[in-house]
């Protein structure tokens, strides 16, 4: 979600973009776990990050708010090869005209950081067992 000094609605400027992360969604005790574990290791310099929460999938991340700050969305799906990282730049004035990538679970050859991380919570989180979202 993001946040300016004084609120876009105030003086009437800002992205008029919808947010890409709305802080939506339950919390279980397993997703607390998984947004720590995230925050430590893709978002730590940020002091935290965004989220959107559905059934079928979990979204952490910051977005850019203001010209040359930084996205980075990582979302985890139910089908573990549509997971994805996305990382990007905002170009234009407002955090708008944002240039991203994303790399899907799928497209990596070999254990990275982000594949790992995808191993050790996807079964936690979607599990029949533990399938307490929303």
């Amino acid at each position: 979600m993001r946040h300016r000094l004084g609120g876009a609605s105030h003086t009437g400027f800002g992205n008029s973009a919808p947010e890409i992360l709305n802080n939506t969604g339950v919390f279980t005790e397993e997703i607390k776990k998984l947004a720590d574990d995230a925050i430590d290791i893709y978002f730590k310099e940020f002091g935290g990050c965004d989220y959107e929460i559905t059934e079928n999938k979990i979204v952490l991340g910051i977005e850019p708010a203001y010209q040359f700050e930084e996205l980075r969305i990582l979302c985890l799906t139910k089908e573990k090869n549509n997971c994805y990282i996305e990382t990007g730049h905002a170009f234009d004035s407002y955090g708008s005209g944002i240039r991203s990538r994303r790399k899907y679970y799928g497209e990596y050859k070999y254990n990275s950081k982000f594949k790992k991380f995808i191993d050790k919570w996807h079964y936690i989180i979607f599990s029949e067992l533990n399938n307490k979202l929303c």
